[in-house]
């Protein structure tokens, strides 16, 4: 990356490496099948130099996600059916879902 010098109104500088969020190399959809005793991660193999995920849960069950895949039960972020969740997270940061009454399938976006 370059390196970007911003002017505020006080004459003050703001020196630095910026890394730009977004689309950047590409995209990849997947679809997840999850069940209601292990956590599945999200997906199974991360997009490389992910930035940003989007979660979408049309699959009739309730799922939870989570960053710990030794967590007993259904604890987690809750995500209702019909519903949809975005995180900025990089490909080294693994998710994990997991299913209220089994058998769901999500769909996972990742942009890197």
């Amino acid at each position: 990356m370059s390196c970007t010098v911003i002017k505020y109104p006080n004459n003050s500088n703001v020196r630095g490496t910026f890394t730009p969020t977004g689309l950047q190399n590409g995209g990849l959809v997947t679809s997840v099948v999850l069940n209601t005793t292990t956590w599945t991660p999200l997906p199974l193999t991360p997009l490389a130099n992910r930035n940003a995920i989007n979660i979408q849960n049309y699959s009739g069950d309730d799922i939870v996600i989570q960053y710990d895949n030794t967590v007993l039960g259904f604890t987690g972020v809750l995500m209702r059916d019909q519903s949809e969740r975005n995180y900025d997270i990089r490909d080294t940061i693994p998710l994990y879902a997991k299913a209220k009454t089994g058998g769901a399938t999500i769909v996972v976006e990742e942009i890197s």
